[in-house]
């Protein structure tokens, strides 16, 4: 019986970090993915709570790591959960958000970028191509996850060798209030507000794709 619980320890880092490993590397973010985590710490703990049980010390020192271990797996869990529920709820204003971005003329996601970082209520969007034109788009959801606001960014070319961008902030408003879209035009390292006309004049004067509407 001595080797088992070895077996079980080598067993149970290998199961947590090949989890680890797969979601790093896959982004795996489905209710199915979940479940097989939570199922496989479920029996990661029996296992663990069967090798302290049978481990020759006091019983109040059995105790006190059964409580340590549960504590920990739980606390993980719940982190596994609110990391989920997070996902789902910025999931609703990526790629199938753009429908209301173009009704509201708010700069949509380009079908071909990807996910750069993604946290709590927030995420950010990423260009494949980060030369010049549309580059990213932060998206910001408030605590009840609803949309709050999003800033876009756009390089323009430099101009003796002073780096120029254009950033869009869209503040989604509540209630009976009205949305509002900000623009302001960015040389070196000042920024000033600017209108949606000048904007796009900027952006046909450069021929660059301004991927929003009206």
């Amino acid at each position: 019986m001595k080797k088992w619980p070895i077996i079980i320890v080598c067993f149970s880092c290998l199961f947590i970090g090949s989890i680890w490993y797969a979601e790093f590397k896959y982004k795996l973010e489905s209710l199915d993915w979940l479940l097989t985590k939570l199922a496989g710490m479920t029996l990661i703990s029996v296992a663990l709570i069967f090798v302290i049980v049978t481990n020759k010390e006091s019983t109040g020192s059995k105790i006190l790591r059964i409580c340590n271990l549960l504590f920990w797996m739980i606390f993980m869990g719940y982190k596994d959960i609110s990391k989920y529920n997070n996902n789902v709820h910025l999931n609703k204003f990526g790629l199938v958000f753009n429908d209301t971005r173009r009704r509201l003329g708010v700069p949509e996601i380009p079908i071909d970028w990807n996910v750069k970082y993604k946290w709590n209520r927030f995420v950010e969007w990423q260009a494949k191509d980060t030369t010049i034109g549309h580059q990213s788009k932060e998206i910001y959801i408030d605590s009840v996850y609803n949309v709050d606001f999003e800033d876009d960014r756009y390089k323009l070319k430099s101009i003796d060798s002073v780096s120029r961008s254009i950033s869009i902030t869209s503040r989604y408003a509540r209630g009976k209030a009205k949305d509002s879209i900000f623009y302001n035009f960015n040389p070196g390292d000042s920024t000033r507000l600017i209108s949606r006309q000048q904007a796009d004049s900027v952006f046909a004067a450069e021929k660059i794709k301004k991927d929003y509407q009206r």
